[in-house]
């Protein structure tokens, strides 16, 4: 696979990069096991080994336990590398990301109702990530030395509802501002509700409440209202109808309450 890009901002870069990946699934009684392996070079980055393992047992019924640990990377972005602008300055030298990731839970069902629940860990090597010392400066795009992300995440759903709720911890060498990689939700939780009506009419309500450290919480309303017909969809919908004030990226405020109307066709 070849990737480039040409541009007056840019400039003229490319790269060469292939991948293998071959994985089995066996299932031994109660035992389920997932070995896997990618194999990926990269003309810029070199070649690296991902192997991943999964495994997991049915405890009881209606319960399973399962695990799994994998090693992944990213490389960086043409405009993590070369970007030029005044707000945002790529960084031509930077490393591949490398991670691993750990995770441990248990599901359970019982007739229309899921419930899952994971522990989580990932050790992060050269973190790609946009960062800047005072508030006034352009964001860089830099490698982090290291960072480890600690967490559980806990799933629910029967019928017409939904909830979810992730707490994440993590550690690592903190620039004052930090774009995306340490700007986590430190609790996010989620919940929706929908369902069909008479006269074919469908309706959903999802509400979003996350809490990062050191900032306000803020908790997002949305709701939408469709009629289906032969050919499609007629809906409205609401976003943000709380008009809360918050942001997902430091110093963009999101938009405020907005609503809609629109149709989907189906052919």
């Amino acid at each position: 696979n070849k990737s480039g890009i040409s541009g007056n901002a840019l400039g003229e870069h490319s790269f060469n990069s292939a991948g293998f990946f071959a994985g089995a699934f066996l299932g031994i009684g109660k035992f389920r096991v997932k070995p896997a392996f990618r194999a990926d070079s990269h003309s810029r980055w070199g070649n690296v080994f991902l192997p991943s393992f999964g495994f997991s047992r049915t405890l009881a019924r209606g319960l399973r336990w399962r695990n799994s640990v994998s090693k992944t990377r990213r490389t960086p972005s043409f405009t993590e590398l070369y970007y030029p602008g005044l707000a945002n300055k790529g960084t031509p030298d930077l490393k591949d990301q490398r991670i691993v990731s750990y995770e441990s839970g248990f599901d359970y069902s019982r007739g229309r109702s899921k419930t899952a629940v994971s522990f989580f860990v990932r050790k992060e090597n050269d973190v790609i990530d946009w960062t800047k010392e005072v508030s006034t400066a352009a964001w860089n795009a830099v490698n982090l030395d290291k960072l480890t992300v600690k967490g559980v995440e806990i799933n629910f759903s029967a019928g017409l509802i939904s909830a979810g709720y992730i707490f994440i911890r993590s550690k690592g060498n903190s620039p004052v501002f930090s774009k995306y990689a340490l700007r986590h939700p430190k609790h996010q939780l989620t919940a929706s509700a929908s369902g069909e009506f008479p006269a074919r009419l469908s309706g959903s309500v999802t509400g979003v409440c996350k809490k990062r450290n050191g900032e306000n919480g803020y908790f997002v309303l949305s709701a939408r209202l469709g009629r289906k017909f032969v050919f499609g969809e007629i809906f409205i919908e609401g976003k943000n109808i709380l008009n809360e004030k918050y942001e997902e990226i430091k110093g963009i405020t999101q938009p405020g309450r907005r609503y809609g109307a629109g149709v989907s066709f189906r052919f």
